[in-house]
């Protein structure tokens, strides 16, 4: 498949769109952040809104890839993605969907706003917003970062084919609680995000 007009919000450098670089005509970035630029890419600010600067049904790929909740207004930047998507155009969003942490005290290496969005609620958000589910993959599980000390500098376990696999399997066992915040050890043992597929509806 080819995608004539891709956008990918807080794509930063782009490194994400890497798998299907090959096959993407144009790709717009929706990016905060001034001191990433990549000149394959067109750069765009986004509003503090929400709302985006671009024509209905412009892009045949949207993807957003751990950025909704950095935000609050998760509805409003979900409802215009699709807005912007082409019927029958395709979405990945994959988030945390726990609580990242007891909110009563600093919590480490994240922002003071930053929380997961519980997979019930952002289910219900893409579904409002006119977008259907053709897949769904719960990812990340807690334990997979620690396998990063078998990997060499500079290298990542989410980038890696072998322990991404490994992590899917572990992910999707379905005796993982799903609570949103883990009360217990056996709660912590538990995929951290939700990665979905999503398709425009055609009308």
């Amino acid at each position: 498949m080819s995608f004539e007009h891709v956008l990918c919000l807080g794509g930063a450098y782009g490194d994400e769109l890497r798998p299907i670089l090959g096959r993407a005509k144009k790709v717009t970035i929706l990016e905060p952040a001034g001191e990433f630029q990549n000149l394959m890419f067109e750069y765009v600010k986004p509003d503090v809104s929400g709302r985006m600067p671009f024509p209905d049904n412009s892009f045949d790929l949207v993807t957003s890839l751990g950025v909704l909740h950095h935000i609050a207004n998760v509805s409003v930047v979900v409802s215009e993605m699709a807005r912007c998507t082409k019927p029958l155009g395709w979405q990945l969003i994959c988030e945390p969907t726990h609580s990242m942490g007891n909110w009563d005290r600093p919590r480490r290496f994240l922002t003071p706003h930053e929380r997961g969005i519980p997979s019930a609620i952002l289910r219900k958000i893409v579904i409002d917003a006119g977008l259907q589910i053709v897949r769904e993959r719960r990812c990340m599980f807690s334990l997979t970062p620690r396998l990063q000390f078998l990997l060499p500098k500079r290298s990542y376990v989410f980038n890696t084919n072998w322990i991404t696999a490994v992590d899917d399997m572990l992910s999707n066992f379905p005796w993982w609680s799903e609570r949103y915040h883990a009360a217990s050890l056996f709660q912590r043992l538990r995929p951290w995000a939700l990665f979905l597929v999503l398709r425009k509806n055609p009308s």
